[in-house]
C-alpha cells in the first residue's frame, strides 16, 4: 500500500475553480466578482469567478476566472462584459454584488499566463434561453482523447 495523504476536507466539497475547458462558446453565470489592483500596472481590474451553465459535459465547471481591466486602454472589454450582463449604457460605477447570478455567453479560447495554459474569454453576448441552446460548445476535436494523451486508466482501483 502507498503513502496516505490527509486532505483538508472532502473532495466533493472543494471548489473546482481553475479548470481548463476546451475552446468553444459557452453560457456562463457569475459566482462572484471582486475588484483588485494590477501587480504591474496598478490599475484596477474586475476578477469574475464563473461557472459554465451550458448543457453538456462542462456544465457546473468553474474554470479560470475572467479578469477585466478597468484601465482606459482595455475598458472596451469590461464594458462589453457589463453590457452582456445587462448593464445600462449610462452606468459609471458598479457594485460587484449586483453581478452575482448574472448570465451571459462568451467564446472561450486558450491562452498562456506565466507559461501555463488558461482560459481567456472573448465576444461577450447577452444570455437568453434560445441563445444558450444555440451555442456550439466545444468542438468534437477538443473533447476527443488522443492516443498520446496521459489518461488515468486505473483511477480508483484498489
Amino acid at each position: 500500500m502507498g503513502e496516505k495523504l490527509k486532505l483538508p476536507g472532502k473532495v466533493g466539497e472543494a471548489a473546482t475553480g481553475g479548470a481548463l475547458i476546451p475552446e468553444g462558446q459557452y453560457a456562463w453565470e457569475v459566482i462572484k466578482a471582486s475588484v483588485h489592483k494590477g501587480s504591474k500596472s496598478d490599475e484596477p481590474f474586475l476578477r469574475v469567478n464563473i461557472k459554465c451553465i451550458s448543457d453538456g459535459p462542462f456544465k457546473g465547471i468553474e474554470p479560470f476566472p475572467d479578469q477585466l481591466s478597468a484601465g482606459e486602454k482595455a475598458f472596451w472589454k469590461l464594458a462589453s462584459f457589463l453590457k452582456a450582463c445587462g448593464a445600462p449604457d449610462d452606468v459609471e460605477a458598479i457594485d460587484t454584488d449586483n453581478l452575482k447570478g448574472m448570465k451571459y455567453i462568451a467564446a472561450t479560447v486558450h491562452d498562456k499566463y506565466e507559461g501555463a495554459p488558461r482560459n481567456k474569454y472573448l465576444n461577450y453576448m447577452v444570455w437568453s434561453e434560445d441563445a444558450a441552446k444555440a451555442i456550439a460548445g466545444p468542438s468534437k476535436e477538443a473533447t476527443e482523447v488522443k492516443d498520446d494523451e496521459n489518461v488515468a486508466t486505473d483511477w480508483g482501483k484498489k
